[in-house]
């Protein structure tokens, strides 16, 4: 096993891509609550099966534990909750104070004109990738074809959900993309309980790197990829799957 020392929510265990989902925090503030709907004592991880083009994904987000329950079928994105989360992420997000030095200071290079709040957008800063190792493969391992499908579908979210995604922090954290034997994760990772803002085709883009250099070359176990501010994390690997 190995872990970057201020991972708070991800690691790899057996050469599995696993997540470690940290419970709520006290003191959170009322922008962190706001994103999952105030129900931050009610919150709960979500996996529902969506449809993308002619893909199916199974989807795990924040929903509140007593207004949403999945279905038996699969939706389409734009009626997921995942775009229910995005939506709602994104107006509150909009709201928010916009602190122009906090973003000069935090994302340089960031793309703010995709975002809904410039003050907290990631898109497009670069991130430092570190691949899984250990003595077992993953039982599947990740398929090269099914982690490029994922990055490539993962690609097509903006069409029906707009550009970007707003992340907060704590539990439920990260959000998980899973389709056939490869997963993708994203998590917000700062300590001052402030959300994020991250582009569809930047995770995109940085999933796509992590596979040509941790998966491609051959056939390993995943990788993550830490921004260079340290405000986030994105993963690719392996589904966890349990004898």
């Amino acid at each position: 096993m190995f872990s970057l020392k201020y991972l708070t929510v991800f690691a790899f265990a057996a050469c599995n891509l696993t997540l470690i989902l940290a419970r709520p925090r006290p003191g959170k503030t009322n922008s962190e609550t706001d994103l999952v709907g105030n129900c931050i004592d009610r919150q709960i991880s979500v996996t529902e099966t969506v449809k993308v083009a002619n893909h199916l994904l199974n989807i795990t987000v924040p929903a509140c534990s007593d207004t949403f329950v999945p279905g038996d079928n699969a939706v389409d994105l734009k009626n997921s909750l995942l775009a229910r989360h995005v939506f709602q992420a994104r107006n509150l997000a909009a709201n928010m104070e916009r602190d122009v030095e906090r973003r000069v200071h935090e994302a340089p290079n960031a793309s703010p004109f995709e975002c809904s709040n410039p003050a907290i957008c990631q898109c497009a800063l670069p991130c430092t990738t570190v691949c899984g190792t250990g003595s077992s493969p993953p039982d599947p391992p990740p398929s090269l074809g099914d982690c490029e499908n994922l990055a490539a579908v993962i690609r097509l979210f903006h069409e029906s959900i707009g550009p970007t995604f707003v992340q907060g922090v704590g539990f439920p954290n990260p959000i998980i993309i899973d389709f056939s034997t490869c997963r993708a994760i994203y998590g917000n990772i700062r300590t001052d309980g402030t959300p994020i803002e991250e582009c569809w085709d930047g995770l995109a883009d940085n999933l796509v790197s992590m596979i040509n250099v941790c998966i491609a070359p051959h056939l390993g176990n995943g990788g993550l990829c830490t921004a260079t501010n340290n405000l986030w994390v994105a993963g690719i690997g392996a589904l966890n799957r349990m004898a």
